[in-house]
């Protein structure tokens, strides 16, 4: 959003400041790494330079505007270089597969307004009339089509086709299928829909006349019954919803109180002069809100009515122009999200509750990596150390092979075939096949290549793979206290060193220890030898690694797995050998940052020539 404002900022005024605040926007943007914010930045700053190329017929400004953010993108391109570089080793879920519709967002929802919130705005299972959202953030949408003229404001200038045009490109963005590359989980496009469905309001109401319509007529008997019916209601509401919901109710009737005092006086309140269209609008709302409010929690219940009678009150508060009664409702609404999304969250979406510390078995042996097979993500409480899943074991400071990352490794998944990549759940049965054989060329077994001290195990895959765990010095520890689950170590007298990352070493040498390691470097001791030797270090295999003994580099590829790094060092270098990372374009594009510095400082220094062309070409246009 910064960055659109100070994309706005410089189309306004082609300053200096601009400038750099468009340039400095970008480049943080583009280092977020949210490739749905730098794809809707894009998707923006394109639809409006189209825009204003058509209104101008010159293409210099569009040149112009555009040269900050090329800037930014040329510094900021050693950010995607090493990741671009490194496609055929990653593996990033893409296809373009909608398979129900998960995190893909309904329309009524994107409609009827945004509902900033995790869990019920999109479908988890199947497409269904998905709950009529609280419309805060678009409160006023409905009521500007029966309040303001749109069709003379819409004839009279592109502004208003130009939010059009950015509203329909941002929701068939959020209509793209679940797993479509950089565009998956396509509920991210939701901001940008609500932003501009937002400013296209607000433009309206500043700028569109206003239209009265035919009203709506009420008598006496009209009178009492919405007297019965809200009575009942308020009556009734507490009772269903619980009495725990009773401060949030009282609340917000106090705040709908404030927002039109005679709501309860029906005679002066805003039903006098209610636009009948607009009424059909609201009832048609209330409808969908009561045939979608079964099995849902009360706390979300109330919201929705209050939602529905926010709209109803909207044209008045629109009429007031009251700047304290639009501040007040912005707090309030915050502060209704803050109180309810704990209680919405715990309802709807699927959580784990991690205790603060677990007890860790004493022989069980934790000083390598360990690997955790069974499915276990959907547990609500983490007891023991069989209870962690996916990136948890960080929690807990507990080396794992398991973990959490959108892009996986196609290498390792070789190795530990998964059943979701983002999650580390691997498929149980051919992991253990694959990590309980051999390595080629040594004499031990690939699980003990990467370090694995402990895995944790199914018991009917234990019964299924004993004999390989044998073969391989893994033993039966200890029984899990809950489920169905082993925990499955190697001795420590075998795992010396493997809290520090120390590689395989073949043919084992003495002497042969690791003095120090960091996450991107590695250095080991080696003594003299007379025979050329492998290690195998415990990384995941990049094309940045080097390696090299003094000033000597030494050969680094990958192992016969293709997933783990190894380092030949022959016969004739002792010392201290050093493994580092370092991403191989960095090497070659250091100097774009320098460059678009460069270009940055080039523009600046002509901008008044600049602004002088723009408008000589104005004046003449």
């Amino acid at each position: 959003m910064v960055s659109i404002a100070t994309f706005l900022l410089l189309k306004k005024n082609y300053s200096k400041i601009n400038i750099i605040l468009n340039f400095i926007s970008v480049i943080f943007l583009l280092s977020s790494g949210w490739p749905h914010g730098v794809i809707g930045y894009a998707v923006f700053v394109g639809i409006t330079l189209v825009f204003e190329f058509k209104q101008s017929g010159k293409l210099n400004k569009v040149v112009y505007l555009s040269i900050p953010a090329i800037l930014a993108l040329i510094f900021s391109l050693p950010i995607y270089s090493e990741y671009i570089f490194s496609h055929d080793l990653t593996n990033r879920v893409s296809g373009f597969d909608s398979s129900l519709r998960t995190f893909i967002p309904s329309w009524s929802t994107i409609i009827l307004g945004f509902f900033p919130t995790f869990y019920d705005y999109m479908t988890y299972i199947s497409y269904r009339l998905v709950l009529v959202p609280l419309g805060f953030s678009t409160l006023f949408l409905p009521m500007v089509f029966f309040y303001r003229n749109i069709k003379e404001l819409w004839q009279r200038d592109n502004i208003l086709k130009w939010f059009s045009t950015l509203i329909i490109i941002f929701f068939l963005l959020s209509q793209m299928p679940s797993q479509f590359g950089p565009l998956r989980w396509p509920f991210r496009f939701l901001p940008f829909i609500s932003f501009f469905i937002c400013l296209a309001v607000f433009y309206i109401l500043q700028y569109a006349h206003i239209i009265q319509g035919k009203k709506i007529i009420l008598n006496k008997k009209i009178y009492i019954s919405l007297y019965i019916i809200l009575g009942g209601f308020f009556l009734f509401l507490p009772a269903y919803a619980g009495f725990d919901t009773l401060t949030l109710i009282l609340s917000l009737v106090l705040m709908l109180f404030l927002l039109e005092h005679d709501l309860f006086n029906f005679k002066k309140s805003i039903l006098v002069n209610f636009n009948k269209k607009y009424f059909l609008v609201i009832l048609f709302v209330f409808c969908l809100v009561f045939f979608n409010s079964w099995n849902l929690h009360p706390f979300y219940i109330v919201l929705q009515i209050f939602s529905v009678w926010l709209l109803i009150l909207s044209p008045k508060i629109i009429e007031r122009k009251s700047s304290y009664g639009m501040i007040g409702l912005t707090l309030l609404i915050l502060l209704l999200f803050l109180n309810g999304l704990p209680t919405l969250g715990g309802s709807y979406q699927r959580q784990t509750e991690l205790a603060e510390r677990i007890q860790l078995p004493d022989n069980v042996n934790l000083q390598g990596y360990v690997l955790s097979l069974p499915l276990n993500i959907y547990l609500k409480q983490t007891r023991q150390l069989n209870d962690i899943a996916s990136a948890q074991f960080g929690f807990y400071d507990i080396k794992s092979i398991n973990g959490y990352s959108p892009v996986g490794s196609k290498r390792l998944e070789k190795i530990l075939p998964v059943n979701q990549s983002a999650h580390g759940i691997f498929t149980s049965k051919q992991a253990l096949e694959n990590i309980l054989q051999s390595a080629k060329g040594f004499n031990v077994c690939q699980a003990v290549l990467m370090r694995i001290s402990t895995i944790i195990v199914n018991k009917d895959d234990y019964a299924a793979f004993s004999h390989q765990f044998k073969q391989c010095g893994y033993s039966e520890v200890q029984s899990a206290d809950s489920r169905n689950d082993l925990y499955v170590s190697l001795p420590f007298t075998l795992t010396k060193g493997w809290e520090n990352n120390s590689p395989f070493v073949y043919p084992d040498i003495a002497g042969v220890r690791i003095v120090k390691h960091e996450n991107n470097t590695d250095w080991v001791q080696i003594p003299e030898h007379k025979d050329n030797i492998t290690l195998i270090f415990p990384r995941l295999w990049w094309y940045g690694y080097s390696a090299k003994i003094d000033d000597h580099i030494l050969s680094v590829t990958a192992d016969s797995s293709g997933s783990l790094v190894q380092v030949s060092v022959p016969s004739d270098f002792n010392g201290v050998l050093r493994l580092s990372y370092f991403p191989v374009t960095w090497r070659y594009l250091w100097f774009l940052p320098i460059l678009a510095i460069m270009g940055l400082i080039t523009l600046l220094f002509f901008n008044g020539k600049v602004k002088e062309r723009l408008k000589l070409e104005l004046k003449i246009f």
